[in-house]
């Protein structure tokens, strides 16, 4: 065991220093890259630069097999432009690792990782204690972590330091509740910089019915709110507030189910203007990658008619 144990040390320190270092060139590569930039074309600069928060230059194109797009317009006497996305995919495509091979380079996402225009999905976890996704932890972890100083598996023990420490002040239990979050940041994940976390205890093979009061649905409200005061204008969240479609989930229930998110969002997009901070410009809302077409059809349908999508003038 002892040599298990220093040899694990080992690998983790060696490690460690490959990061350390890797980190440093990206420093020193992004500092020479900006700086040339600005002493071959200072006047040009912001023009054929890439502008902070632009996304659609940012991040890479998914090849989603079913998606809409919607405008609206929200806001009882002074009106706000939104766009509404609904689209059906894997929830860890948006946490998918960087590559070389993407059209995405390192210098974009350092500058949106310090824009006003930040990158959010919420991401369901089951009650207890701090956990991830497996697949998330292992997408994290196949780059570098260039701009935070933990790993996300120090983020988690930090969280879960963070939620004992709350436990004890008040005296409750320390496991998370449906409804509470977590939050990780990311620098090194192709289509998001912030996972919430979100706890939720329905049950994968016997979806129940929720109302607006439930904690899940307030969770929503809380993460809308922490997004709108801390620069996040793009966000994701689970349009059926489950990631993977099953027997159980019929038609009906979907349609209901569906129906009460939309709903609650419209609700909290306008509520937030009363927050203050950034508005939420994009909201996607992501359906599980294997609904059926119809389904799809039928969900997307419902998207004009609930957040009563704006129809062009015609002058």
């Amino acid at each position: 065991y002892s040599n298990q144990n220093l040899l694990r040390k080992r690998w983790e320190s060696k490690l460690e220093a490959k990061r350390g270092h890797q980190k440093h060139e990206y420093r020193n590569w992004v500092t020479s890259q900006v700086g040339e930039a600005l002493i071959n074309n200072p006047t040009s600069l912001p023009v054929t630069s890439t502008p902070i928060g632009n996304k659609s230059s940012m991040f890479v194109t998914q090849n989603l097999a079913m998606e809409e797009s919607f405008t609206i317009h929200l806001g009882s006497q002074l009106k706000h432009m939104h766009n509404i996305r609904i689209l059906s995919a894997d929830v860890t495509e948006f946490c998918s690792p960087l590559h070389r091979d993407e059209n995405l380079n390192g210098l974009n996402m350092a500058l949106g990782l310090y824009s006003s225009s930040l990158s959010g999905i919420v991401v369901l976890t089951p009650p207890g204690s701090v956990q991830v996704l497996p697949k998330i932890i292992k997408n994290a972890n196949m780059s570098t972590e260039f701009h935070f100083d933990q790993r996300i598996e120090e983020d988690l023990r930090k969280s879960h330091n963070d939620a004992a420490a709350g436990a004890a002040t008040e005296k409750t239990s320390q496991k998370l509740h449906p409804g509470d979050f977590f939050i990780t940041r990311h620098s090194n994940l192709s289509q998001t910089h912030v996972i919430f976390h979100l706890i939720s205890d329905e049950s994968s093979d016997s979806p129940g019915e929720i109302t607006s009061r439930h904690p899940v649905i307030l969770g929503l409200r809380n993460i809308l709110k922490t997004a709108s005061r801390h620069d996040i204008s793009m966000l994701t969240i689970p349009a059926l507030l489950r990631h993977e479609m099953s027997e159980d989930m019929t038609v009906p229930w979907s349609i209901r189910r569906a129906e009460l998110v939309f709903k609650c969002a419209k609700g909290f997009m306008i509520e937030s203007a009363t927050w203050g901070g950034t508005e939420i410009n994009t909201l996607q809302l992501l359906l599980p990658h294997n609904i059926s077409e119809e389904l799809f059809t039928t969900l997307a349908g419902m998207v004009s008619n609930v957040f009563r999508v704006a129809n062009p003038k015609f002058l």
